[in-house]
């Protein structure tokens, strides 16, 4: 079992707090931020990465997984906090980073990406405005296969067009791979990492408002990335009134490049989860809830030759309480996942990450009541062991559940709420409910603030 006792001293002397596993008992102990925000393991699981806070902006530590010490901590300027982390190779961590004003002001990213080795050593800057890059950048596949690069998208030579670029992540040279043939148009990459999908938001303005949503998104499909040119429309939104129309976004792949996956609520008001065959254009619908919107479960794994796969496998709910329901309950990642399940039963789990060979995954646990646990799953010996609590100073049997409730009102519309009753009190002449009419939103912040 790993004992990060060591590291939440160290970093609790930098934060400048302590870290007694205090019970919650007021609404400072809820408030305070975590102590951990997301942990990754290495490719080779020698490493882990962490964010965690400092003062007013967020920091990454490497953390030697044997003997579980510091090795080092990535810091930028004072407003400026590390927000999206990748391990593009088992010594070189790649991140974007977000400015802010103040601890609890919304962040928002620069676009810049950086990189740098495990003992924090050969940090440089990949893209951004301190190379004069004025433009941003994302990541489109840390390319697994390839230990020197990475592939970037960037409008960085024409405003309205993203091309897909090369990075070298020690040298930060780039390498122009294809310029973008369509306007505003996102970048989907294959589990081959070929250039297989783009939509575009077209900006043509005849006859609307400023104040409507403008134009359209079409989805164009080719075979393949040999002929540049191959492009042809797959489907077409109209964008013009969202509410009404609905939308079509592209979510990803089949492990065998034959399928794109797309989140749809065109044809009813929720969220539903689609398959399309790329050969034939035939689209099947995988999973849709009448109640909430279906986010996609994707399964990320490092394929026999060395391909960092990115593959949906299910869907996500949030009604009442987070659900996964995968496409195929018989595989075995399934079967894996629910037999996790049974050992959290009342928590949601997510996998943050995995080792190369697909033995160690880092699991995430959270629940109304948990703000959030990081645990270690050996695959081999089917062993979990506790990394470390996000918020330890929270005791989760002095914090009361969050009761999923539902009522009709007098014009027939269903409201979806929650009931906390407090701690050895009976659910009667309560004080007030609030009502939550969007279903999803308690569990995306859950981290944020638990009910007491």
């Amino acid at each position: 079992m790993i004992n990060m006792t060591k590291i939440l001293i160290f970093l609790g002397l930098i934060l400048g707090s302590g870290l007694n596993a205090l019970a919650a008992t007021n609404a400072h102990d809820l408030a305070k931020h975590s102590m951990f925000n997301a942990i990754k393991i290495s490719p080779k699981g020698d490493f882990l990465a962490a964010t965690y806070p400092y003062k007013n902006h967020k920091r990454l530590a490497i953390i030697n997984k044997s003997n579980q010490k510091v090795v080092c901590n990535f810091f930028f300027g004072e407003e400026e906090s590390v927000m999206e982390f990748w391990w593009a190779n088992e010594e070189r961590v790649v991140m974007t980073i977000s400015t802010q004003s103040g601890q609890y002001a919304t962040p928002f990213l620069t676009g810049e990406l950086f990189s740098g080795n495990a003992d924090c050593s050969s940090k440089i800057q990949l893209f951004g405005v301190r190379n004069k890059d004025y433009s941003g950048a994302q990541v489109e596949s840390l390319l697994m296969d390839e230990r020197d690069n990475i592939l970037i998208s960037s409008n960085l030579e024409k405003k309205q067009y993203s091309n897909l670029y090369k990075v070298n992540i020690y040298t930060g040279k780039r390498q122009l791979i294809e310029k973008a043939k369509f306007e505003n148009a996102s970048i989907f990459l294959d589990n081959n990492d070929q250039w297989r999908v783009s939509q575009s938001m077209k900006t043509e303005r005849k006859g609307l408002l400023k104040s409507e949503g403008a134009g359209e998104i079409i989805t164009y499909i080719r075979e393949s990335n040999v002929d540049q040119n191959a492009w042809k429309a797959l489907s077409l939104s109209n964008m013009v009134r969202t509410s009404s129309t609905g939308s079509s976004n592209v979510i990803g792949f089949s492990a065998d490049n034959q399928f794109i996956f797309t989140s749809d609520n065109i044809e009813k008001s929720t969220l539903g989860i689609y398959r399309i065959k790329l050969s034939t254009g035939e689209r099947e619908l995988m999973y849709r809830n009448d109640i909430v919107d279906a986010q996609p479960f994707i399964n990320v794994y490092t394929s026999e030759t060395g391909k960092r796969i990115r593959e949906v496998v299910g869907a996500i709910i949030h009604n009442g309480r987070p659900e996964v329901i995968f496409f195929d309950e018989n595989s075995e990642l399934a079967k894996e996942y629910r037999g996790l399940q049974r050992a959290f039963p009342n928590d949601y789990l997510h996998i943050t990450s995995k080792t190369a060979d697909n033995k160690s995954w880092v699991i995430e646990s959270y629940s109304d009541v948990n703000p959030g646990k990081f645990y270690l799953y050996d695959r081999e010996t089917k062993k979990v062991s506790f990394l470390t609590a996000s918020r330890p100073w929270i005791d989760e049997q002095k914090m009361s559940h969050k009761t999923p409730i539902n009522f009709v009102t007098r014009d027939g519309l269903t409201i979806h709420g929650y009931l906390t009753i407090p701690l050895g009190a009976k659910a009667e002449n309560l004080p007030l409910i609030i009502p939550e009419f969007n279903p999803e939103v308690r569990h995306s912040t859950i981290k944020q603030l638990t009910g007491e």
